[in-house]
């Protein structure tokens, strides 16, 4: 074979606006054309493999070896140092011409029992016959599989560094696979890679154009049949899988497409962990996220302000009776604050866990300063097995425990102000553990309590926490309540929304608002409210008023439905402000039913 050189310009000579410009470039590629040719050299490719690798398997690594003398003859012997486990270079020797490569290969069997984690790394070195002084490395890092595998499903833009900080952040251990692009990735995980792993975190980035392929799915369907646990963050996903085989485990009933929301809610629901109201800033994305309606066997974890769910947490059985358990946010989970990322995360992973569906509740989320307030624990072990939990709940200084009242075999050490717990929990059961508590006296009005609890999974190690809050003297419309008057609807139907607003607290400014979807059409004339002001703006029906102490306002709107050929489930949510607490959502999924004509049949016999 004989060598070449190439200068190539990703432009045209003639654009350089300069003669010596263009100049100049042609004598540097003269000079590079008139070098010497290289009398020896080696390069191996790749020149690092890092790959996952089961226990008791056999893996074979092809590598390319180039002889990158210009002029000779080599031959080349290759040695490993730092092969721990049994492996096999399947040409020892090899002899190439000048500027020939070839593809040889590194056999690597693991061996049967490792613990999670183990990392095997050794170093194939190709040494020059010629010329000892050229040689070439190619490194390759085996490791075993962690409990959690980081799927990188994304295009356009690279999210993958803020899930590692998330997961760092938490002080839990990982993998990541990147599926890749146009074959540039390693494509779809393999079933039996996929099944060694605990937990399955898979984002899609800003993938409008291909989320979770066929294949892709089918494999998340397999995994999860062998129960698995999957977070899927994806606000495109729906877009072109309503009808995948994944989509029923997503526990998603219906879904209204690209309803941009700029705010995450907790709605004080214990399952996402009472978390504040959080923006989302989609830049660089478009906000194409989902508001979603959830299925019978689903939970809402995380609402937003785009009119649905934003998060829901599905479970159910394989055909083998394995317990599956799946976490699907229609929004992209990177779009959250970077500070609320690992909190967010770690609520996810909760939900996937052992422990999955544990609350933590108070008995009043607005309570006189003083007041005697209970709290309780519930613990579920959602696994075929017994379970081995703890938590720790470290009271905050506003809070005076009433040691005599606390139940469930937990323990209160009053130096630490922190209570403990931990033990086997059986199959299917659960444990709770509840205690009074009482807020200092000299609190203000308005002051928030916020009292945490981390609980951990000891089969998982995995740690999660909930919030039980409590406001002193504040506003209180936690029974707020929206209706229909027709549910499920007739197509083309006129339907009456009412809102009861009653306040069990104190008096205060508050502001309610429902996302009025776009099958439905408001008539403007029959808007009515029994005090404040009751406004409608394009897709949004808002009021706004002073509630006094004990006080009830309802405020009503007539709309039609337009028809469908299709049944539809079209997420009405009520979402209540009052500038102290947490906003309170309260769903309504209206059922609409598809436009239906009856023609008669004549038969004569």
């Amino acid at each position: 074979a004989k060598g070449y050189h190439i200068a190539y310009l990703a432009f045209g000579l003639e654009g350089v606006s300069t003669p010596a410009g263009r100049s100049a470039l042609l004598d540097r590629s003269f000079t590079y054309f008139d070098r010497p040719l290289d009398p020896a050299g080696v390069e191996f490719s790749p020149a690092h493999i890092d790959d996952i690798a089961l226990n008791g398997r056999t893996y074979t690594y092809t590598l390319r070896l180039f002889n990158a003398s210009e002029t000779l003859t080599d031959t080349f012997s290759l040695a490993m140092s730092g092969a721990s486990w049994p492996t096999h270079v399947l040409s020892p020797t090899i002899t190439l011409g000048p500027c020939q490569a070839i593809d040889t290969s590194v056999t690597v069997r693991t061996p049967a029992a490792l613990p999670e984690g183990s990392v095997y790394d050794f170093t194939l070195t190709a040494l020059s016959a010629n010329d000892a002084q050229f040689t070439a490395t190619s490194r390759i890092t085996l490791k075993t599989p962690e409990n959690i595998l980081l799927v990188d499903d994304h295009l356009f833009y690279d999210q993958t560094p803020l899930y590692r900080a998330a997961l760092d952040n938490l002080g839990l251990r990982y993998d990541v696979w990147q599926t890749g692009w146009a074959g540039t990735g390693r494509g779809t995980p393999p079933d039996e890679l996929l099944q060694a792993y605990d937990f399955v975190l898979w984002y899609t980035g800003y993938d409008w154009f291909a989320p979770v392929n066929a294949s892709e799915a089918g494999a998340l369907v397999r995994y999860l049949d062998q129960g698995g646990r999957l977070f899927l963050s994806s606000q495109d996903y729906l877009y072109y899988n309503r009808n995948n085989p994944l989509t029923p485990y997503l526990g998603v009933l219906d879904f209204q497409e690209s309803v941009t929301p700029t705010l995450v809610l907790g709605g004080a629901n214990s399952l996402a962990g009472d978390v504040a109201p959080l923006p989302l800033a989609f830049a660089p994305y478009q906000n194409n996220a989902d508001a979603l309606v959830p299925a019978g066997n689903s939970q809402v974890l995380l609402w937003h302000n785009g009119g649905g769910a934003a998060g829901l947490g599905t479970a159910g059985h394989g055909p083998a009776g394995s317990v599956w358990r799946t976490s699907f946010w229609g929004i992209p989970l990177e779009k959250l604050p970077a500070a609320a990322q690992p909190l967010a995360l770690a609520q996810a992973l909760g939900w996937l866990s052992d422990l999955g569906g544990s609350q933590f509740a108070v008995s009043q989320r607005s309570a006189p300063a003083g007041a005697s307030l209970s709290y309780t624990i519930t613990l579920p072990n959602n696994a075929a097995t017994a379970t081995a939990a703890s938590l720790t709940n470290t009271l905050p200084i506003s809070l005076t425990l009433d040691p005599a009242s606390l139940t469930g075999g937990a323990a209160y050490d009053p130096t630490t102000r922190r209570i403990t717990w931990q033990g086997l929990i059986p199959a299917g059961a659960e444990h709770q553990i509840s205690y009074r508590a009482q807020p200092l006296a000299t609190l203000p009005a308005g002051a928030a309590i916020p009292n945490p609890v981390a609980i951990t999974d000891g089969r998982h190690h995995l740690t999660f926490s909930q919030t039980a809050t409590t406001w002193v003297d504040a506003p209180d419309t936690g029974t707020a309540w929206l209706q229909a008057s027709a549910n499920p609807l007739p197509a083309g139907q006129n339907v009456t929304l009412t809102v009861r607003l009653p306040n069990h607290g104190t008096a205060g400014t508050i502001s309610a608002t429902v996302r009025l979807p776009a099958p439905l059409t408001p008539l403007t004339g029959t808007l009515a409210s029994s005090s404040g002001t009751a406004l409608l703006r394009p897709g949004h029906l808002t009021w706004q008023g002073n509630l006094a102490a004990g006080e009830l306002v309802t405020f009503s709107l007539v709309l039609t439905s337009t028809f469908s050929t299709q049944p539809q489930v079209l997420p009405l949510t009520l979402i209540v402000a009052d500038g102290v607490t947490h906003p309170v959502v309260q769903p309504l999924w209206l059922w609409v039913a598809p436009y239906q004509q009856f023609q008669p049949l004549i038969w004569r016999p």
